[in-house]
């Protein structure tokens, strides 16, 4: 299985979800290192787009593709049992809570949960945490440069 990801230049070779560690975020609270993924490449840069001002394109990104093994795919769960406001613009504690219970109690590599900005798509949370992370690698990082028009 491929995931995408886009970030900035100096972080393009960690993914050992240390941003999300630090910071939280919607599926794992402060202190669970997660890694945020995204099942196609325009729902990554999507992603990316709605946490930054309009008037900022983002300079020096870099689109990765990181590659799950096939015999790992068992692994990544799919969150089912999300409630109204699970999408909310702030962060739900119970859907960190939901993110964090499935990294520790069902052994999960990562979640399959839908995006907020598409709930059509999904995006994918990797637990850095888990036993067979090490497998997880980059395979490929392309600079991206956005089309200007996207913040006329």
């Amino acid at each position: 299985m491929q995931v995408f990801r886009i970030t900035k230049k100096k972080y393009a070779s960690d993914i050992s979800g240390k941003g999300a560690e630090l910071f939280g975020g919607r599926w794992n609270p402060v202190g669970t290192p997660a890694l945020y993924t995204s099942q196609n490449r325009a729902l990554a840069i999507l992603e990316l787009l709605v946490h930054t001002p309009k008037e900022i394109v983002p300079p020096n990104q870099i689109l990765l593709t990181i590659n799950i093994p096939q015999k790992l795919e068992s692994k990544i769960l799919s969150v089912d049992e999300l409630k109204d406001g699970w999408d909310a613009l702030q962060t739900n504690e119970w859907t960190q809570e939901l993110g964090l219970q499935y990294f520790q109690a069902s052994d999960a590599l990562g979640i399959i949960v839908p995006s907020a900005v598409i709930s059509l798509e999904n995006n994918i949370v990797l637990n850095p945490a888990h036993k067979d992370y090490q497998h997880i690698k980059i395979t490929d990082q392309s600079e991206f440069k956005f089309d200007e028009r996207l913040f006329k």
